[in-house]
């Protein structure tokens, strides 16, 4: 069974780290040539996209926090269902952590490439 909040780790992380890792590593002799201004525009969209999925993986974490608050709501006192929320609460919070980190790595790589 595939929980929300594990859906939210993996989308956080993947879309996350790939993008911070993609950005630096691949695109900073590019930003560095400049050529005729490309390598502005390059940055500014990368930069531009790095936080609409930073935003993305925040609001997902979000929503699979309050999804598991309410799936621990509804349990009943069921054992098996209020592990279920716990687990899913867990994979959001660590889904978030990632993301957060990730976004602080990424722009700590930008300002050593800059």
């Amino acid at each position: 069974m595939v929980t929300s909040g594990f859906l939210v780790y993996i989308l956080s992380y993947s879309v996350t780290e790939m993008f911070s890792h993609f950005g630096p590593h691949v695109l900073a002799p590019i930003v560095l040539a400049d050529i005729g201004g490309i390598g502005g525009m390059l940055t500014a969209f990368v930069t531009n996209l790095t936080d609409i999925l930073k935003g993305l993986g925040v609001g997902v974490a979000g929503i699979g926090i309050i999804v598991g608050g309410l799936m621990r709501a509804t349990a009943f006192g069921n054992e098996r269902k209020v592990a279920i929320s716990n687990q899913a609460i867990a994979c959001a919070i660590v889904g978030l952590v990632i993301v957060l980190i990730s976004a602080t790595v990424a722009t700590g790589m930008q300002a050593m490439f800059h």
